[in-house]
């Protein structure tokens, strides 16, 4: 049985825009979340205005993720060009794509004091930034974009196509 052939480019582009978001990289790690009560930026603000704030500290482990991958949705029918057995494509840039923290991957070592679910949020918001630079310093997006080629050149290779893959150059 012969492989089939590409007729239409812009077919092959509609059908790799259904795969969407593309996870092809992670970076996993348990980070440290720590703070004071009194450190808060809104304890801080009540405490400013004459507020009686209680002291308190807090000190947890939370297991996280980063998700990086590509988004095919990105692609246009002019990112695929075919010239006999060889498919040109360009290839959108990786991105991350979500950033886990679950609530229930935690586990909290020490806390004195009453926290809410707004205050402990605070202290993630800045412990969440650390994470996605974290990854990024760890090659995330340059392991999720070598592993979206591989996959697409991977994908083609049975039907005896050659892919030539550059990166998507951002619009201008």
């Amino acid at each position: 049985a012969r492989a089939p052939k590409i007729t239409s480019t812009e077919s092959v582009v509609d059908e790799i825009k259904h795969i969407g978001q593309f996870r092809t990289s992670a970076y996993c790690d348990e980070i440290v979340i720590k703070g004071k009560l009194d450190s808060l930026p809104s304890v801080k603000a009540r405490k400013e205005n004459g507020e009686k704030v209680k002291s308190g500290e807090i000190v947890v482990i939370q297991k996280a993720a980063v998700h990086a991958g590509v988004d095919f949705d990105q692609m246009t029918k002019d990112d695929i060009r075919l010239s006999n057995d060889t498919l040109f494509i360009a290839l959108p840039a990786a991105e991350i794509l979500q950033v886990e923290m679950d609530i229930n991957g935690k586990d909290v070592f020490l806390q004195k004091g009453l926290w809410s679910t707004d205050q402990i949020h605070e202290l993630y918001v800045p412990a969440r930034e650390k994470l996605i630079q974290d990854a990024l310093d760890g090659g995330v997006l340059t392991k999720a974009y070598a592993n979206a080629k591989e996959y697409i050149e991977d994908f083609f290779r049975p039907f005896g196509y050659i892919c030539v893959i550059n990166q998507k150059q951002p619009e201008q």
